[in-house]
């Protein structure tokens, strides 16, 4: 739970500094190039997207539902690994790094899908009779 949370708190606080960046720092960088603007707007989006979901589920994680507690846990880390992915590779296109980059983004939307999933799949842990968070 503590690491989860750890993390999303960090990947909060760089979401809101990335997007703080793109509003005041690279505007005429963008101005250039907007198809980087968007793309770069985009992953500030779901990287604050996906912050708030990995804290919700680092909560989730201090459970007394052992199973639950398990598979969300999995589902967070998963989800960090998406948000690098998927946020990371689009920051660094955006910014000039390698196009190839733009080949590795949907492995990482792909990988946020499946953390998704976990997390509802956490929640069947929860359907039996007695099974409570």
């Amino acid at each position: 739970m503590k690491h989860l949370l750890v993390a999303a708190g960090l990947l909060g606080a760089l979401g809101v500094l990335l997007g703080a960046l793109a509003a005041h720092g690279l505007r005429e960088v963008f101005e250039t190039d907007p198809r980087k603007g968007e793309a770069f707007g985009t992953a500030v989006d779901y990287h604050l997207l996906h912050a708030v979901g990995l804290l919700a589920i680092a909560i989730a994680v201090g459970s007394k539902n052992e199973v639950f507690a398990k598979r969300c846990k999995r589902a967070g880390w998963i989800m960090v690994i998406g948000i690098c992915l998927f946020c990371g590779t689009m920051y660094t296109w955006a910014l000039g790094g390698p196009k190839w980059l733009v080949h590795v983004t949907p492995l990482g939307g792909v990988t946020l899908v499946v953390s998704w999933i976990m997390v509802a799949w956490s929640g069947l842990a929860l359907t039996r009779r007695g099974n409570s968070v």
